[in-house]
């Protein structure tokens, strides 16, 4: 039986080259904000739930190693822009997907965003203040904003549905895409630079046009 594994693509010379060698089922992978590693979920029995989530030097060489033991599936969301966090998410089986957080420096795990809802899609913005994330708590995916690391209090950024959410660069957008085939709306949200909590974002209109605010 095939199984995915990872590639890597040179984009400047469209050279292509495999990362990743099965049996094992390899997935969801995050570069680490200096390109030189890649984590990833992985899981070497198709016969088991639980994906654990794996690391790489993007060079190659050594095998991967694993970041932490997960009683759960695992799968990486982002990494932090400073490198001291990596954002992932859960899967229990018969539960929903939470979001939790790895400190690299010690490994230790904690919650990020949990609840009887489902989360997951976190990404955390440039700067390093505010994850974006994707909840299930109206009943249909809508994306969400809150302080990173340890913020509680989060407000709505999409209406009418959206999920998969990634910053622009300079952290005062968010490109989201929309269900019902509308994919790519922009969402137009205040300098997060200036902001200090998150009632204050102001969510703007979103360019239905997919075109980026300059």
């Amino acid at each position: 039986m095939n199984t995915p594994d990872l590639w890597l693509i040179d984009l400047a010379r469209g050279a292509e080259s495999r990362f990743t060698f099965g049996p094992q089922i390899d997935l969801s992978p995050v570069w680490s904000p200096d390109s030189a590693r890649v984590a990833f979920s992985s899981k070497s029995d198709t016969n088991r739930l639980e994906f654990q989530v794996f690391e790489r030097a993007a060079a190659g060489g050594a095998n991967p190693r694993p970041l932490f033991k997960s009683d759960d599936s695992a799968h990486p969301e982002d990494w932090s822009p400073d490198g001291r966090f990596l954002v992932y998410s859960t899967n229990p089986p018969a539960y929903n997907n939470d979001l939790k957080l790895l400190r690299l420096s010690d490994l230790r795990t904690t919650a990020l965003v949990a609840s009887r809802f489902s989360e997951y899609e976190g990404r955390v913005s440039p700067d390093g203040r505010w994850l974006a994330y994707t909840s299930e708590e109206t009943g249909r995916p809508e994306v969400y904003v809150r302080p990173f690391p340890e913020g509680t209090s989060s407000v709505v950024i999409s209406i009418g549905g959206g999920s998969e959410a990634s910053w622009r660069r300079d952290g005062k957008e968010l490109l989201r895409g929309f269900h019902q085939a509308q994919v790519g709306v922009i969402r137009r949200i205040a300098p997060v630079g200036s902001r200090r909590s998150v009632q204050s974002f102001d969510t703007g209109a979103p360019a239905s046009d997919g075109s980026a605010a300059e």
